[in-house]
């Protein structure tokens, strides 16, 4: 964060924080990581996607201005 405000850059600060806010995590662990515990599984990358597609679209529009 700091490095963030020094620059002036956006941040979003948690990739896998969609997952972390599942009510059960360990649950979520099981059904959203890929057995390899580390990488996220297609539905888990929906949910990513889903939480920072707003950010990503906030740059988008930060580049083209």
């Amino acid at each position: 964060p700091e490095l963030s405000e020094t620059y002036g850059t956006l941040l979003y600060p948690n990739f896998l924080g969609a997952l972390a806010k599942q009510d059960d995590r360990k649950a979520a662990l099981l059904e959203y990581m890929q057995p390899d515990g580390i990488h996220p599984n297609s539905e888990g990358v929906s949910l990513i996607v889903g939480s920072i597609g707003p950010h990503v679209m906030e740059l988008v529009n930060l580049v083209r201005d």
